[in-house]
């Protein structure tokens, strides 16, 4: 089930009956060159996030947009890291409070080690560079809104990526 057919009352039948995780899909608005846009994250997020929970059936909320980016430019959107591992804890202890015992975290890996331990809960985090059939190939340069970002985005939806022109 995704968020734009999700109800509160199959919400809570989902959590009462099947026990399934909720997937929680987390981009960060920042630049992405001139040639993607700046949810960049949110939307490959969100799109495997939607992927992943109808192959099993399970559930993807709606994603979390602002989260830590440098703060070089201005579509960069920073949220000091404390800040958000509080904001993020509370949306998880919202789910924990009705029963919801698992999550899997689609982009950020660091910010969910003391809620297993304090709720008794399962949680999958993994960051989306980690998909890569090969990991060691990507090029550091390449991590940030190059060859495997710009794929991945045209899969998705190819009027998302620009063309640049450039001017001599």
């Amino acid at each position: 089930m995704y968020p734009r057919d999700l109800t509160w009352i199959k919400l809570k039948e989902y959590i009462e009956c099947y026990r399934g995780p909720l997937i929680i899909p987390i981009g960060s608005v920042e630049s992405h060159g001139a040639h993607l846009p700046i949810n960049t994250d949110t939307i490959i997020a969100s799109y495997i996030a939607d992927m992943v929970a109808e192959r099993n059936k399970w559930i993807s909320l709606p994603p979390i947009t602002y989260a830590i980016a440098v703060p070089v430019r201005p579509g960069n959107v920073y949220v000091n890291p404390s800040i958000f591992r509080d904001y993020l804890r509370c949306i998880l202890e919202h789910f924990i409070s009705f029963g919801q015992r698992r999550f899997i975290i689609i982009m950020i890996v660091d910010a969910c080690n003391d809620l297993c331990k304090k709720y008794d809960v399962q949680i999958a985090a993994f960051h989306i560079s980690h998909i890569h059939r090969e990991p060691s190939m990507i090029k550091a340069s390449d991590k940030h809104a190059g060859t495997w970002e710009i794929s991945i985005m045209m899969a998705i939806d190819y009027s998302l990526v620009k063309t640049l022109t450039y001017i001599k």
